[in-house]
């Protein structure tokens, strides 16, 4: 990154930290990577519940 006199994460909302011409990638920044390049573990489908099954009683 081009030394600006300004921390990197202000140009990059936050995705790289660092200043000059030290700059690493933060977590967020890892994540979007990650999301963008398709590099990720898909978490485990959710369980299906229960308690799902709609009452038919009716208020009152």
């Amino acid at each position: 990154m081009k030394d600006r006199g300004m921390p990197h994460g202000y140009y990059t909302r936050g995705y790289i930290a660092g200043s000059g011409e030290k700059g690493t990638l933060t977590a967020a920044g890892k994540r979007l990577l990650d999301l963008v390049s398709g590099d990720f573990v898909a978490p485990a489908p959710a369980k299906e519940e229960e308690s799902r099954k709609v009452s038919t009683k009716k208020k009152g």
